[in-house]
């Protein structure tokens, strides 16, 4: 999605081939599969990408609260397309249950709005954290905040003990 906000809805082609490499490389054994959820994929970012800039815009969509609120209420509409089609495809290929059908849709598209919403507005806007004039202490915040980051996040899935049932 940020790469075709940022350089262009012509860009698709590269959406489609990451997304059925990826699927491929999990299930190699069903490449109609993957090319299938690559097309999801596929128009799911182009209209995520034609609906920011009809009715949000792209140069200032984090700049003041509605645009915040209406990038993710787009975002969260948009991505209903790929968990639809992607696990319609898996449940018609005999890969998913109809008893889990709704749990995968879930799971799928939660995936897709929680990364749509962390790391499109970090894509689109990685520019201006840089230090523009090689200001030092503007790096080291830079730095400090995304090392904090990555500790936070391994101690949320990685470091906490696990429980037991045992006594």
């Amino acid at each position: 999605l940020a790469g075709l906000l940022r350089f262009g809805s012509h860009l698709w082609p590269g959406v489609w081939l990451g997304s059925f490499a990826v699927n491929l490389w999990v299930s190699p054994d069903e490449p109609i599969v993957a090319a299938s959820i690559a097309a999801g994929s596929s128009v799911q970012s182009l209209l995520g990408a034609h609906a920011l800039r009809r009715w949000i815009g792209v140069d200032r969509t984090f700049e003041y609260g509605p645009a915040v609120f209406g990038f993710a209420a787009v975002m969260a509409f948009c991505c209903l397309i790929a968990p639809t089609w992607g696990v319609t495809t898996l449940h018609l290929a005999g890969l998913v249950a109809s008893e889990t059908y709704f749990d995968s849709w879930r799971t799928w598209w939660l995936g897709d709005v929680i990364g749509v919403l962390v790391f499109a507005p970090v894509l689109l806007n990685w520019r201006q954290f840089l230090p523009a004039d090689g200001r030092s202490l503007k790096t080291l915040e830079i730095v400090g905040s995304l090392s904090l980051l990555v500790a936070l996040t391994a101690f949320v899935f990685f470091g906490q003990p696990r429980l037991t049932g045992a006594a």
